[in-house]
């Protein structure tokens, strides 16, 4: 599983960046559930038109931080 971006570039290109990957540890099965163990790896930061967009629409500037692992832009 991925989280991505799609970030649109000044000459109209798109341009597709994993941001966050899942990396599994374990699967099992437990009480007839698939149940799966792992945690999100980070790969790349928000853009910074996408944190421009975060803030623009009320998201905390320490939530972006915490997307952006550091200062927000």
């Amino acid at each position: 599983m991925e989280i991505t971006e799609c970030e649109i570039l000044p000459d109209g290109k798109r341009e597709i960046r994993t941001l966050f990957r899942y990396n599994i540890s374990e699967n099992s099965l437990s009480n007839g559930c698939i149940e799966i163990t792992g945690e999100f790896e980070r790969i790349n930061p928000i853009s910074t038109s996408l944190q421009k967009r975060l803030r623009e629409n009320g998201i905390p500037v320490s939530a972006i931080q915490e997307l952006v692992g550091g200062a927000a832009e």
